[in-house]
């Protein structure tokens, strides 16, 4: 049981992680180097695909941590 509990908690901590990435990709930073995709300046210069795919990530280990632990 301890297991199934352990895999529960490092699912849950790699969707906490994955989604606070992604809200950080999205936030402006004037220090940034040149402008996302969506013309200003934000931590990541790939910001709308960046921040997709890491919350299809995040997404995902929603998913398996559903199926897994019902």
């Amino acid at each position: 049981m301890s297991g199934r509990r352990r895999g529960y908690k490092v699912l849950m901590t790699i969707t906490g992680v994955f989604t606070a990435a992604a809200v950080a990709t999205a936030l402006p930073n004037p220090a940034a180097g040149r402008e996302c995709l969506l013309n200003y300046r934000a931590l990541c210069a790939f910001t709308p695909v960046s921040t997709l795919l890491l919350l299809m990530v995040a997404a995902l280990a929603c998913l398996v941590r559903s199926r897994e632990f019902r």
